[in-house]
């Protein structure tokens, strides 16, 4: 017997093996844990491979979670301003309400600055759902400017809440997944509803 598993930070993933003392640990800790490792590294069939000497369970002061998921460069809190702005500059005063009520929910507005885009499509990194519809806006604004006939407003609206059931649909704990909700019902039905029930709080909308 013996200990396979994968290690795995921002920078990539590498397979590992324990061959001695392994069982304690093996029994201590879960799949998405963060662990502490001393080794060696080895070329196995053209490949690396990390051989464990010693393992352990981090502790919680020991850990920084950006450390082990990929996360925009983009200053988050710049960005979170910027489509605030852009949502209240939207000058349909029904559809403002909507996004501007939507990205100050405080259910939502945290879980924004987080979740990424996507598992591992595009965006996929932390803050990366905040930069694509950050993106998107601005392409927004160069596609009205050629399409005279276009509602920018329209537009933006969309580009702001087409994706905003990702906050529920994607998990990023400790691994970029999806929730329950997320696998059950996707992203689409969930802003639907989310939005839906915004729309309906809304006197006359």
């Amino acid at each position: 017997p013996y200990l396979r598993l994968e290690l795995a930070d921002r920078t990539g993933a590498i397979e590992t093996r324990m061959w001695t003392g392994f069982e304690a640990i093996a029994a201590s800790v879960n799949r998405d844990d963060v662990v502490k490792v001393q080794g060696r590294t080895d070329v196995y069939r053209n490949r690396l491979q990390l051989k464990i000497d010693r393992m352990r369970k981090a502790e919680a002061s020991e850990i920084d979670l950006r450390d082990y998921f990929p996360h925009s460069p983009e200053d988050i809190e710049a960005l979170y301003r910027k489509l605030q702005d852009i949502g209240a500059s939207i000058a349909n005063p029904w559809l403002r309400r909507l996004v501007t009520g939507i990205l100050a929910d405080p259910e939502i507005a945290p879980r924004l600055k987080v979740v990424p885009a996507a598992k591992v499509m595009h965006h996929a990194y932390l803050g990366g759902l905040l930069e694509h519809m950050v993106s998107l806006c601005g392409l927004c604004r160069v596609v009205a400017a050629h399409y005279p006939e276009t509602d920018l407003d329209l537009l933006m609206t969309g580009a702001i809440v087409h994706d905003i059931g990702k906050v529920d649909e994607l998990s990023y704990d400790r691994s970029f997944g999806y929730t329950d909700e997320g696998q059950l019902l996707g992203h689409i039905e969930i802003e639907y509803e989310r939005v839906a029930k915004k729309i309906d709080a809304i006197e006359g909308f």
